[in-house]
């Protein structure tokens, strides 16, 4: 009877810090208005089925925190916020002008993170979970139980587009984002990379043009340079996405081949575009008969329950050839990725990938059940109750004038400088100090920010990640 006192209470326990994280994030989201009421103990019991104690507990500890306040016999209110100091990042200027580059990144971002893999490095550049949030009990069973299952199969090539079983479960879960397809559409790649890769390489001929966000992702620059492309940059606010009336410019006046934008908990900088503009974006591409390539990667590690529907949710003529994977989210290691081509199939079809069978076949094993959606509550859960401690660190112990993210999902910052910071340089000392940071100057083919940087926490704010965060910010100011 001890045992299962000792599992109730835990079991209360976790639903509770969840239910807590929940509301923060909602709040901070802005889902509920500084003053307005939040729901009332009963509510809370009927949405979430936990006791009146559970309940209660909730609200008393949004109020230690300092979210809420109580009127009595009125319940509890969101407390008013004071104004956050150290504002999100500036948005690029557009640039009126803007002329195709060529891109030489690759030389750059293998010296940058070869030199802080050695043993001691604290990466918080590299965008990875820490190995210790991993389902690596979950995953491992379902292993041995394919591996048992599937004899010389396993070892074997695997068939063209993909395991069924996983495309299969791909599809249902796509469905979940608002996002309906059959799993036949599901093209299984080597990891997101290889999705973009195989995108780009189905879209484009060597000298065409192709309209990024700036800031970028680094690893579609690189396929950009090895393909012989060149970019385009497009001015991307940090909060609304890429601005479309530039990009409606640039469409009028340059030859674009493909748009590449990642609309949902943007990489580097952890915005999300409104649905509307998204709309308006497919139009636009639409209108210029120009296919999109969607970046998604972080879409399932939103902030707030709901989550977030990706582009190609609102795109209705199949011309946003969408690309995702598990190694943000669930198995770095399986280079397990997806894409779903939408019109384009019959292009990507010239470059298959079959892949290894037996981490598809554990991974279809691993969403048939129900622990990847208590992973990806957890991981939710984790990345939203830490986002403000994390920005609070970086405008406590960062020189005035610095600028960091407000993302709502996902576990990267995009931290900004004053004028005068050296990103590139500052990455050397922080290197020096064991500790790894994504310089600007990747995120452009052109070399832009050199006053900002990425910085990635893909694991459990401790004391240690703490303490590195304001070892970066005491050598922003200049220390040792």
């Amino acid at each position: 009877m001890g045992g299962q006192d000792r599992e109730h209470d835990a079991g209360a326990s976790y639903r509770y810090q969840a239910m807590t994280r929940e509301l923060i994030a909602r709040i901070e989201a802005g889902h509920y208005a500084e003053g307005e009421r939040l729901p009332s103990v009963r509510a809370l019991m009927r949405a979430h089925q936990v006791s009146m104690t559970t309940a209660s507990r909730v609200l008393v500890e949004l109020e230690s925190q300092g979210y809420a306040f109580s009127r009595e016999r009125s319940g509890f209110f969101v407390q008013p916020r004071p104004p956050r100091t150290g504002t999100t990042p500036t948005t690029p200027t557009p640039t009126r002008t803007a002329r195709p580059a060529v891109v030489s990144m690759n030389a750059l971002v293998a010296s940058l993170f070869r030199a802080q893999a050695g043993e001691g490095q604290l990466s918080l550049g590299a965008a990875e979970l820490a190995a210790e949030l991993l389902p690596t009990r979950a995953l491992t069973q379902a292993m041995i139980k394919v591996a048992r299952a599937s004899g010389a199969e396993g070892i074997l090539y695997g068939p063209a587009g993909g395991e069924p079983a996983l495309r299969h479960q791909i599809a249902r879960w796509m469905g979940t984002r608002g996002v309906v397809v059959a799993p036949e559409e599901v093209w299984i790649t080597e990891g997101e990379s290889g999705a973009m890769g195989a995108a780009l390489r189905a879209l484009t001929r060597p000298g065409d043009l192709v309209a990024v966000e700036s800031p970028t992702y680094f690893g579609l620059l690189r396929w950009i340079e090895a393909l012989g492309l060149q970019a385009v940059e497009i001015a991307t606010d940090p909060r609304l996405g890429v601005d479309v009336e530039e990009l409606e410019r640039v469409l009028e006046t340059l030859p674009v081949a493909v748009i590449a934008v990642n609309p949902v908990f943007h990489n580097p900088f952890g915005g999300t575009v409104p649905p509307e503009r998204m709309q308006a974006l497919i139009r636009l591409a639409a209108r210029h008969r120009v296919p999109v390539i969607e970046d998604d990667v972080y879409g399932a590690l939103s902030f707030d329950s709901h989550g977030v529907a990706p582009l190609r949710a609102h795109d209705e003529a199949g011309g946003v050839l969408y690309c995702s994977s598990f190694s943000k989210t669930v198995a770095p290691g399986y280079r397990v990725g997806w894409c779903l081509p939408g019109r384009w199939a019959e292009r990507l079809a010239l470059f298959p990938f079959g892949g290894a069978v037996l981490p598809q076949r554990a991974l279809a094993v691993f969403l048939a059940g129900r622990a990847h959606a208590r992973h990806l509550e957890g991981l939710r859960a984790l990345f939203a109750g830490q986002a403000s401690r994390i920005r609070a660190l970086v405008l406590e112990a960062f020189p005035e004038g610095t600028r960091i993210s407000d993302p709502r999902g996902g576990y990267v910052f995009w931290v900004e400088g004053p004028a005068s910071f050296d990103a590139l340089g500052f990455h050397a000392r922080a290197r020096a100090h064991g500790i790894g940071i994504a310089p600007g100057p990747l995120f452009s083919p052109t070399g832009r920010f050199a006053n900002a940087f990425r910085l990635s926490v893909g694991r459990p704010l401790t004391p240690g990640v703490e303490e590195a965060i304001r070892t970066l910010g005491r050598l922003a100011r200049g220390g040792d």
